[in-house]
């Protein structure tokens, strides 16, 4: 059974690729802002069944090395969006940011309230 879902189209781009010939399939590396990456697998046939039942991370370590700078004219991938919430509660502490979570903290400017301190703390990323 197929599913139409939105997609989104690049033209012209020069981008890490390499074709799996063990697994038949192509991998197409895009590449975020800074450090990060994603790794779009588009399998022949359009089953994914047979590329997840053989992926492991020497599966990932061969990609990642075998990839080389190739022209693509159009590129196809299925719109999606990642986001993710963080509690900082924890994190925060461990950069020297303490005194706002304990009974010592003076927020009073913020209410006028003398016992005013911060329960939670809380980054959505979208």
């Amino acid at each position: 059974r197929s599913v139409r879902v939105p997609m989104m189209n690049i033209k012209f781009l020069t981008t890490p690729y390499f074709r799996d010939e063990d697994l038949s399939c192509s991998v197409v590396e895009l590449k975020y802002t800074g450090n990060a990456s994603a790794l779009f697998i588009l399998p022949e046939g359009g089953s994914m069944q047979q590329v997840e039942a053989r992926l492991q991370p020497e599966t990932l370590r061969k990609w990642k090395d075998s990839l080389r700078p190739r022209k693509i004219d159009d590129l196809y991938i299925p719109k999606f969006s990642i986001s993710t919430d963080y509690s900082l509660e924890n994190i925060l502490p461990q950069l020297g940011i303490r005194e706002v979570f304990s009974t010592q903290a003076d927020l009073s400017g913020i209410t006028g309230a003398k016992d005013l301190r911060v329960s939670k703390v809380s980054q959505e990323t979208l």
